[in-house]
């Protein structure tokens, strides 16, 4: 950290450079202002890019504290976001380091994560990127009393078994960028996989519903295409009926059906 400071402070010895890496599940992205590339080892190399940001603030107000990062828009990165975000969150870190040190002195100035991208009118793109301190401004109590299941489906708190539910089938048609239509699901109850998720190998998308042949998801997917098989898991509507029926997961149902619909505060009690 000392060869850090030094050459940080020093009139005219510094030599800085940036590393930028973007991390979703196991893929990662490595670029780096340098003019050439900057070796940590074989499977850690930053490519030089065209890569900019604008100034980090560390003001009062958490939300206001987002970084904006500027890359041309034929960027392989780029394309990632412009059309479809991904499911998954891509986290992204921003190092500083100077030319003659190595990268166990590099300073982690910024962390966060990527939550959009926005084309530029001159050949650019922008991703916003908004501060890791942002995932602490949680509700301290967020389960309430209600009649169907608060838990997120094949959570760890939900527990139904996810690989044993998965349902492959490929792809026969796509009327529209958000309609699939394939054939073995017809096979199927009408909703069976309304609030499911389908899967490829890198993405998810959330299924709105289903019906005979026919899936809707939540947005377009461009890995998607006629022909392609992907993995299917159904959804659950969060009533008991389905957890015991549908899952045999009631030993984990978070729903209280017989809790009174009739609020004593607001009626006579004669």
């Amino acid at each position: 950290m000392s060869d850090f400071t030094d050459q940080e402070y020093s009139v005219d010895s510094g030599e800085p450079f940036e590393l930028y890496e973007f991390t979703r599940g196991v893929w990662h992205s490595y670029l780096t202002t340098r003019k050439t590339e900057f070796w940590v080892h074989d499977l850690q190399i930053y490519e030089p890019a065209s890569i900019s940001r604008d100034k980090i603030l560390h003001g009062s107000e958490i939300g206001k504290d987002a970084l904006t990062i500027t890359l041309p828009i034929n960027h392989d990165l780029i394309t990632e976001f412009l059309h479809t975000a991904p499911e998954d969150t891509v986290s992204v870190t921003v190092k500083k380091l100077h030319r003659g040190l190595t990268y166990a002195d590099a300073v982690v100035i910024w962390k966060g994560r990527v939550i959009a991208g926005e084309p530029q009118e001159d050949e650019t793109a922008n991703l916003v990127c908004e501060s890791i301190y942002t995932s602490m401004r949680r509700n301290g109590l967020r389960l309430r009393c209600e009649l169907i299941c608060q838990h997120a489906l094949y959570s760890a708190a939900c527990g139904a078994n996810q690989p044993a539910q998965r349902v492959d089938d490929a792809i026969s048609a796509m009327p529209s960028t958000t309609t699939l239509t394939m054939s073995s699901i017809s096979g199927y109850d009408a909703g069976w996989f309304t609030g499911g998720i389908v899967e490829t190998v890198t993405d998810q998308r959330y299924i709105l519903s289903h019906s005979g042949n026919t899936l809707v998801i939540s947005r377009p997917l461009a890995s998607l295409y006629a022909g392609l098989t992907v993995a299917l898991y159904p959804g659950c509507n969060r009533i008991m009926a389905t957890c015991l029926s549908k899952f045999d997961n009631l030993d984990n149902f978070l729903g209280f059906p017989w809790h009174p619909t009739k609020n004593p505060f607001s009626i006579s009690i004669k």
